[in-house]
């Protein structure tokens, strides 16, 4: 039987060098993976990353090849970033390893599945458009009191996302007390939707219903780069959304 594992790969236009500070300084990660990070480089150091409290965690490096491989330990899993440089373009291969077979990873695994189909596409945005720039991260996650099934359509009515058939390629607008609209980059429905946010300077937008250990989390993530954005209206709005949506009895 074949292991079960992620594998993507993504083209970035930017130097070799660049997509490996993006992968191995922790100022750098902040700007398109989690917010928090730190680095003790070389084989045998370590990588933290935290996207708040009680959502963090570190893993060791297993191999440390500059511009060419970097693999990182957590616990049972391994996740290996390798680079290849492809004429003026530099290809961008992860794979990440570890998920058990059984049917009791599947919400795992496709959790995962996403995150890393976001993240990498995320890597790829910030270094093609907004490389040297700080982001400004504004995110709200709740625990879900009903199934991702339910929750997935009333949380894009309470958005306002149209058109909820939206399509990657193809554009759709939401409402965040603001107006704002972008290009769809890619939808699972019931668990994931990546867009560009025009107004918050060709910002990302990151809806997830992602599986935990205690059950179902929703979250929406804004990564804004270059101007401060009104970070507090911004978080207000997001949690009315998703308290209205999601969790509407439970506190975050």
């Amino acid at each position: 039987m074949s292991e079960r594992k992620i594998d993507l790969t993504i083209e970035v236009d930017a130097p070799v060098e660049a997509v490996w500070r993006a992968l191995t300084d922790g100022e750098e990660l902040s700007r398109w993976f989690a917010p928090a990070a730190r680095v003790n480089p070389g084989k045998g150091g370590t990588v933290w990353l935290s996207w708040g409290a009680g959502v963090e965690g570190e893993g060791r490096i297993e191999v440390w090849e500059p511009n060419r491989a970097l693999r990182v330990s957590e616990g049972a899993s391994f996740i290996d970033y390798l680079i290849e440089q492809r004429g003026s373009a530099v290809v961008l291969r992860i794979v990440h390893s570890g998920f058990g077979e059984d049917s009791s990873f599947d919400d795992q695994y496709e959790s995962t599945l996403g995150g890393w189909s976001y993240f990498m596409f995320n890597l790829k945005h910030y270094l093609e458009r907004h490389a040297g720039q700080p982001r400004h991260m504004i995110s709200v996650r709740r625990k879900m009191s009903n199934t991702r099934e339910d929750a997935w359509p009333e949380l894009l009515h309470r958005l306002e996302l149209k058109p909820q058939t939206a399509q990657p390629g193809g554009n759709y607008a939401m409402r965040l007390g603001d107006l704002y609209s972008g290009k769809v980059i890619s939808i699972r429905p019931a668990r994931s939707f990546v867009g560009t946010v025009k107004e918050l300077n060709d910002g990302l937008l990151f809806i997830e219903l992602e599986a935990g250990n205690k059950g179902w989390h929703c979250g929406v993530w804004l990564s804004v780069y270059g101007a401060q954005p009104n970070v507090e209206a911004l978080e207000r709005e997001l949690s009315a959304v998703l308290i209205s949506s999601t969790v509407p009895h439970e506190a975050p």
